[in-house]
């Protein structure tokens, strides 16, 4: 049963995040779960849904839908990362390098 509910959970967090195109809260997860379990069971199936990675907790009180593995291949999801400026610019200018040698690459194939 609860493996259902979790899917179930799961599904509904695909299709509300495909709808609001933000980070589902956590009331609307209690909502729709206190209509499949008791009020005892939210708190622990909120939990495992987290450990078997359907979800995955965005701040404090919102979530996201955890892509699942399709045929082996796992889709790509979005990070979010912080870094201070100056490792930023230096990582531009890496990158701005490597497609300089790319495209050297790329006209010396073209002869």
């Amino acid at each position: 049963m609860i493996n259902q509910v979790l899917e179930e959970l799961h599904s509904f967090l695909v299709s509300r995040y495909r709808d609001v195109k933000k980070p589902i809260p956590d009331e609307e997860i209690m909502n729709f779960l206190s209509q499949r379990c008791n009020r005892d069971a939210i708190a622990p199936a909120i939990a495992l849904a987290e450990s078997r990675q359907l979800m995955v907790r965005v701040d404090n009180s919102k979530w996201m839908p955890k892509p699942k593995f399709v045929h082996g291949i796992r889709p790509l999801t979005p990070i979010s990362v912080s870094l201070p400026l100056a490792q930023i610019a230096e990582l531009k200018r890496q990158v701005s390098i490597i497609w300089k040698l790319l495209d050297g690459l790329e006209s010396s194939i073209k002869k």
